[in-house]
C-alpha cells in the first residue's frame, strides 16, 4: 500500500514537473524566423524584457492599457512608420504580407513572442539592402538629364509602391536627382562628374554599411519604442546602449551648436534653436535648415548625407 502511494506520488510529481516545463518553454512563436545568419532574431533576454514592459504598462502605468486588437494596430502602424516613414523601401505587397500581424502583435509581445515584430524588421532590412545596392549600380548608369521627370523626395503622403519595378524606378530617379544636384554645385563649364559619382558612392556605401551592421538590439529598440509610444507618446523604452547614446546626443546637441537635430530624408535637419546657445547668438542657422557636410577648422568639408544622427553629431 505504502509502495503504491509512493509510486503514485512520484507519477503526479512527474506530471506536474512536465506541465511546468511546458509552460516555461512558452507557446510556439507566431513566425518561424529563417535560420540563415542574416536574419535577426530576438534573444531570450529580449523576450523577458518585452513581457515585463507590457506587464508594467498594463498594471502600473496611470493608463493601465492592456494588449488588444486596437493597441496592436497602433503598434503595427508605429513600427512601419518608424522604419519607413518616407515610403522608400516597402511595396504594397510587403505591407499586405505584414498586415497579417496587425491585430495581434501586442498580445504576442505580452507572451514574450517577438517573432512577428522581428519578421517585419527583417523585411525592412532586406528591402533596404536591395534598394541601396540597386542605387549604387545606378550611379555609373547612363542618365538622360534632358528628359523631364518628376521625383518626390519624401513620399509619406503617397501610396506604397505598387510593384518592385516602381520601387526601382524611384531609386533610379533618386540617383539621377542626386547627380543633378551635385552637378549644379560645379562652376560653369567645369566637368566634375567623376567627383560627384565618387561622392555618391561613398554616401550610399555608408548607408548600406549602416544597414548591414544593424543587430537584434537595434531591432528590439524600434519594436519596444513602437509599443510604448502606442500606450503613451511621452513614454519610451531605451536599451542600455541607446540610453547611453541618447544622453551623449543630448549633451552634444545642447553644448555643441546649440540646436536640436533630427534626421529627415537622410539629412540632418535643424528642428529647434536653443535660446542662449551658439546657434541662437550667431543667427545663421534657421529652423528646417539642413546640414549636408561638416568640416573641422579649415579642413575639407565631408559629406554627411545618409549618416546616422549620432555619427553626424560626433563629427561636429
Amino acid at each position: 500500500m505504502f509502495l503504491n502511494n509512493t509510486i503514485n506520488m512520484f507519477k503526479n510529481l512527474f506530471v506536474l514537473l512536465t506541465f511546468i516545463t511546458v509552460l516555461a518553454c512558452g507557446s510556439k512563436p507566431r513566425v518561424l524566423l529563417d535560420e540563415d545568419t542574416s536574419t535577426l532574431k530576438p534573444s531570450k533576454q529580449h523576450e523577458v524584457i518585452a513581457k515585463d514592459v507590457v506587464s508594467i504598462l498594463q498594471n502600473y502605468s496611470y493608463k493601465k492599457v492592456a494588449p488588444s486588437d486596437s493597441i496592436s494596430q497602433i503598434v503595427f502602424d508605429n513600427l512601419i512608420k518608424s522604419l519607413d516613414e518616407g515610403k522608400y523601401y516597402f511595396t504594397q505587397a510587403d505591407i499586405d504580407d505584414m498586415s497579417q500581424f496587425r491585430n495581434n502583435i501586442s498580445q504576442d509581445m505580452a507572451k514574450g513572442d517577438l517573432s512577428s515584430a522581428f519578421y517585419i524588421f527583417n523585411k525592412f532590412n532586406q528591402r533596404a539592402i536591395e534598394c541601396l545596392e540597386y542605387a549604387l549600380k545606378q550611379i555609373d548608369a547612363a542618365h538622360d538629364f534632358s528628359k523631364e521627370e518628376k521625383y518626390v523626395s519624401f513620399r509619406d503622403k503617397l501610396d506604397w509602391f505598387k510593384s518592385d519595378q516602381e520601387l526601382k524606378d524611384h531609386w533610379r530617379k533618386r540617383i539621377k536627382f542626386d547627380l543633378l544636384s551635385l552637378k549644379l554645385t560645379s562652376a560653369e563649364g567645369k566637368d566634375e562628374s567623376a567627383k560627384h559619382k565618387e561622392t555618391l558612392k561613398k554616401r550610399y556605401s555608408n548607408l548600406l554599411s549602416q544597414v548591414k551592421k544593424t543587430n537584434s538590439n537595434d531591432a528590439f529598440q524600434y519594436i519596444m519604442a513602437a509599443y510604448t509610444d502606442a500606450i503613451d507618446p511621452h513614454t519610451t523604452y531605451y536599451n542600455p546602449a541607446f540610453a547611453q547614446r541618447f544622453n551623449e546626443d543630448m549633451s552634444n546637441t545642447l553644448e555643441g551648436i546649440g540646436a536640436r537635430l533630427q534626421l529627415e530624408n537622410d539629412m540632418v535637419t535643424i528642428k529647434e534653436i536653443i535660446a542662449g546657445g551658439p546657434a541662437y547668438k550667431d543667427k545663421t542657422l534657421k529652423i528646417d535648415d539642413r546640414i549636408i557636410a561638416v568640416a573641422q577648422g579649415d579642413g575639407e568639408f565631408e559629406d554627411i548625407i545618409g549618416w546616422r544622427l549620432d555619427a553626424a553629431v560626433s563629427k561636429n
